[in-house]
């Protein structure tokens, strides 16, 4: 038993892909449902290539390497694209917006931005735009996030958007 154990740990090991940017790697599709893998969260892939690799390949980011106690950092700019709210859209015009810059300006970020993407190929922020809006103005770097998955993912009003990932593959495959 002890040796079944043994292999079947090494197996695990073996199986498990630790993506970064720059050499992501999406995991084959699992006929039995979702397949996971792991982000490097300090190098995290782009949000293209982890919304590609969910809609090909039913993959997803693993709990255990970005959580809400755990996020991926990513560069603020970068983000701004998978907005739901363009800056016009967002309430800022009441003392709560000016109580979070301040909070944020003297102890930084301290709730992540939650990621949705969708199987049918829409990504955009569902949680913290003006924090991201916020970021951008204060000039802060890096962003933490976390990623939700979802079957679809749409905007929640007439002003909201998201984003649409492209999912066509150059060579053919996937």
């Amino acid at each position: 038993m002890k040796l079944l154990l043994e292999s079947w740990r090494q197996f695990i090991n073996e199986q498990r892909i630790t993506n970064s940017r720059g050499d992501f790697t999406c995991p084959e599709k699992d006929k039995y449902g979702s397949v996971y893998y792991d982000v490097d969260r300090d190098n995290p892939p782009t949000i293209e290539e982890i919304a590609k690799c969910y809609v090909l390949n039913n993959a997803k980011v693993t709990e255990r390497s970005v959580s809400g106690l755990k996020p991926a950092l990513y560069d603020t700019e970068e983000l701004t694209k998978f907005r739901e709210y363009d800056k016009e859209d967002l309430r800022r015009d009441d003392a709560s917006f000016e109580e979070l810059k301040a909070d944020i300006k003297e102890n930084g970020i301290k709730e992540e931005l939650i990621i949705f993407f969708g199987r049918n190929g829409k990504v955009h922020i569902g949680e913290g735009n003006h924090r991201h809006q916020i970021a951008l103005e204060l000039g802060i770097d890096k962003i933490p996030v976390r990623f939700i998955f979802w079957r679809n993912v749409e905007g929640n009003s007439s002003y909201s958007k998201v984003y649409k990932v492209d999912v066509s593959s150059e060579d053919g495959d996937q």
